[in-house]
């Protein structure tokens, strides 16, 4: 199922640097979509119960898909669990000023051996999709031994970020709980969480996660409890018990680069591997531990450049370690207050003249309208001053298919001469349930996309213009043609051949690179499709990918590789999961070089894949 996803996009009245981020203030324009919790009686002055109001608000907002929840700066004092479903989003004016806080010994909350969430969202086991949670702190007061901060639960698309866990007095379970069932994938980014047994606790059930800038602090137990593939970028961890616990478990992995574990003791270890395999660490540093890593028995010393336990493969002699590409921030575009934006206009059946003019104008931020249906009959290029365009809410571009549905002319255009980065932000495209070709890259300038949706798989490509360009995408759900000598790179990616179709003629390719630099740090897939292919010196390397195969080899016409390479490199480290008995490919790679050809088989089924590698002996693939 694919859903014009729409997160109501916030405006931000301060710089968007590392030094603004904790004063940052969220407001909006005027919307009705933007339920302010004042309006269902919350109060948020730390003395009166706020949960009703809560509980109310949340209601209202899981009636229609993508409504925010909106909490001004205030403390929400509550007394019980409040949350929603999916398809909700909510924000607070500021992280540090907007804080939800459990009572001091409330009922309910006083047993660590049952454990009560102050904040959920749950929705039948695997489908709460669009779950978005950010700019606040969620605080579980003082007495409250059993409290779980935040139980979030979120499938296919979602952030948390920009989010402050703390407990009062250090007790509590769990800061942040993403076990409760399958979970994933979902992209967590910039949180803290100071207290509780566990900081972080993982499920044991199959999909992914994708973590990224987390500071953990005053565990008791264990900085992140794992047990599934986990994939952690930038993780700053001031505790005396490890950082990390990598339990066993059929499909645990662990992907940890840029980590800083300190304040150990020394009779600890900063990472405990039980799994014995799955584990990768890039770049990690400890202090004060006994050792940095206690692999399934093996002790290993700080600092780590590189480390891999698990399954190696190659197919002809090729380096048995990461491509290590260098990884990038987006760019940092600053929010322009509302009154400075230009709205598009919906008015027409036929939107393209309206959208074509807006492009083209003065403006530095266009948005398109709150629930606005654009469609269009050509191809809409942006290419004059703008540096961001925003969507708020279901807000999407579709089109007549008859006029696009050959895919090779794309919807969307990005191009211009400017060095400005631009952001396209929350505005998806496509033709449901219909393949197109939604956006041409065709710019040297930084592209960022966040929240990007275009519907059903449509791709985006690169025209000869973006040689030489950067390209920066978050949450990314399509198919990707790289055709030019650029650089890109993916935080959490979640392609899926939707709708499955086995009796389509050709197997889609999620990714494709073709002489360009391709970082990718997260990825799950569902077949049938080949998850990338790469040629022409290419480099593309991805880091915990999580591939979820739904049908057996012989119903979709024969052995698939998840990997083709000609002549190129690629390393990914990843797990492949089988939906039922036989649901799984046993062929897995297949790589040329200099004419000849192999191929990768394993055993169909669960399987753990340390590494796998293309980088020939010698090679210098990272320039």
């Amino acid at each position: 199922m694919r859903v014009l996803l729409m997160l109501l996009i916030s405006t931000v009245v301060c710089q968007l640097d590392a030094a603004a981020q904790a004063t940052e203030t969220i407001e909006f324009p005027p919307d009705p979509q933007i339920l302010d919790v004042r309006t269902f009686g919350a109060k948020g002055d730390g003395r009166t119960d706020d949960t009703a109001a809560l509980r109310k608000a949340c209601d209202e907002a899981g009636k229609k898909h993508f409504r925010t929840v909106y909490l001004p700066n205030g403390t929400y004092l509550v007394s019980d669990t409040f949350g929603w479903r999916n398809f909700v989003i909510m924000c607070g004016q500021s992280r540090s000023g907007t804080v939800i806080k459990l009572a001091d010994s409330c009922p309910g909350y006083g047993d660590a051996a049952k454990p009560k969430a102050v904040l959920r969202c749950l929705y039948n086991n695997n489908e709460s999709i669009g779950n978005y949670l950010h700019h606040l702190t969620v605080d579980t007061g003082k007495g409250n031994p059993g409290a779980i901060a935040i139980r979030y639960n979120c499938h296919n698309w979602g952030t948390l970020e920009q989010v402050t866990i703390r407990s009062g007095d250090g007790a509590g379970a769990i800061g942040l709980d993403l076990s409760e069932t399958e979970f994933g994938p979902a992209l967590i980014r910039d949180v803290s969480i100071d207290g509780f047994d566990l900081g972080i606790k993982t499920p044991g059930q199959p999909s992914s996660a994708t973590l990224e800038k987390i500071t953990l602090r005053h565990q008791r137990v264990a900085g992140i409890e794992n047990r599934f593939p986990l994939q952690i970028r930038g993780l700053t961890s001031d505790n005396k018990v490890p950082a990390i616990l990598n339990r066993a478990g059929t499909l645990t992995q662990l992907v940890l680069l840029d980590g800083v574990l300190n304040g150990g003791a020394a009779d600890q270890v900063a990472i405990r591997n039980e799994a014995g395999q799955g584990l990768y660490l890039r770049n990690v540093t400890t202090k004060g531990y006994r050792a940095a890593v206690d692999d399934a028995g093996k002790e290993l010393p700080s600092p780590l450049v590189e480390h891999l336990a698990g399954a190696t493969s190659s197919l002809f002699p090729s380096q048995m370690k990461s491509l290590n590409l260098p990884v990038e921030e987006p760019p940092l575009v600053p929010y322009e207050p509302v009154a400075k934006w230009t709205i598009i206009d919906d008015a027409a059946d036929d939107d393209t003249a309206a959208i074509q003019k807006a492009f083209d104008s003065d403006a530095t931020t266009l948005c398109f309208r709150s629930g606005g249906k654009y469609r269009i009959s050509d191809t809409v290029v942006l290419r004059g001053k703008a540096k961001r365009v925003v969507g708020i809410m279901e807000t999407g571009i579709s089109c007549d298919f008859a006029t696009f549905g050959a895919a090779t002319k794309p919807m969307v255009r990005i191009a211009g001469e400017s060095k400005d980065a631009v952001v396209w932000e929350n505005v998806s495209i496509g033709a449901w349930p219909n393949f197109v070709f939604a956006m041409e890259i065709a710019t040297k300038r930084p592209v960022y996309l966040r929240g990007f949706q275009s519907v059903a798989g449509c791709v985006i490509r690169t025209a000869p213009a973006a040689a030489g360009g950067k390209l920066f995408i978050d949450e990314f759900f399509n198919h990707l043609e790289i055709n030019h000598p650029l650089s890109v790179w993916i935080r959490q990616c979640n392609t899926e051949n939707n709708p499955f179709n086995t009796k389509k003629p050709k197997l889609p390719t999620y990714l494709t690179n073709t002489g360009g630099t391709l970082w990718v740090f997260g990825m799950k897939t569902e077949s049938p499709a080949i998850n990338a292919v790469t040629t022409a010196g290419g480099r593309t390397e991805i880091l915990g990918g999580y591939f979820r195969d739904h049908f057996a080899p012989a119903e979709y016409g024969g052995a698939v590789p998840y990997f083709k390479t000609t002549d190129a490199f690629l390393t990914a480290i990843y797990t492949q999961y089988a939906w039922g008995p036989g649901k799984a490919r046993g062929l897995q790679a297949e790589e040329t070089r200099a004419g000849e050809t192999k191929r990768l088989t394993v055993g169909e089924g669960n399987y753990v894949m340390g590494l796998y590698s293309t980088v020939p002996l010698g090679a210098k693939p990272t320039k």
